[in-house]
This record gives C-alpha cells, structure tokens and sequence, in this order.
C-alpha cells in the first residue's frame, strides 16, 4: 500500500489508488507483478540444487 502512495506522488496523472479507473495503470501494475514473477521464477530455475 506505501508504494501505491510513493507512485501516486511521482506520476500525478496516472492515479494507482484507483486502479481500477484508469486502464494504463492496470496495464504498470500487471507488468510489475509479470516482470517480478519472471525475476523469481527465472532465479528459481537457474539455481543449482
């Protein structure tokens, strides 16, 4: 949530405590959670059992 806060006040036309308004909010906060989910996923098979 403090990070919905931060982005708030360094992309003033792009509202992310209302998401669900503005599509190309949506579309940040899908590619963040994509992105990070790639990072893990990718550090997860790349590591040596």
């Amino acid at each position: 949530v403090a990070i919905f806060h931060i982005v708030d006040k360094l992309t003033p036309k792009i509202r992310f405590m209302s998401i669900n308004e503005n599509p190309v909010a949506v579309g940040i906060y899908v590619f963040g959670y994509l992105l990070f989910f790639g990072l893990i996923l990718h550090a997860a098979l790349t590591t040596s059992l």
